[in-house]
């Protein structure tokens, strides 16, 4: 008599044991999905990030070629000018 109580005590903690066992995997299971979600969130994330970076850096280019282009134009100019000056200044010299 005491041997089965304590075999159907063991039937009920092995049965219990059992759930617990498939219960955990499941969540482990869930864990895992989330894990991936997460991750792939995370690498959108990163790629978006990236492109606007990309974008933002080609943008600055086009701007510093558009300074640079803008400086060599007033070089020109201030060349032009002192050219002129100089000019000026030695016509009125010699007469």
């Amino acid at each position: 008599m005491a041997t089965e109580l304590l075999d159907s005590r063991m039937a009920r903690l092995e049965g219990a044991y059992d759930q617990i066992d498939k219960r955990l995997a499941t969540v482990e299971g869930r864990l895992e999905n989330l894990e991936v979600k997460v991750d792939n969130g995370f690498n959108r994330l990163d790629a978006k990030i990236d492109l606007r970076f990309d974008t933002l850096n080609g943008k600055i280019d086009r701007v510093d070629t558009k300074i640079d282009r803008v400086d060599t134009k007033i070089d020109r100019v201030v060349w032009v000018v002192v050219i002129g000056l100089l000019i000026t200044i030695l016509v009125n010299l010699v007469i």
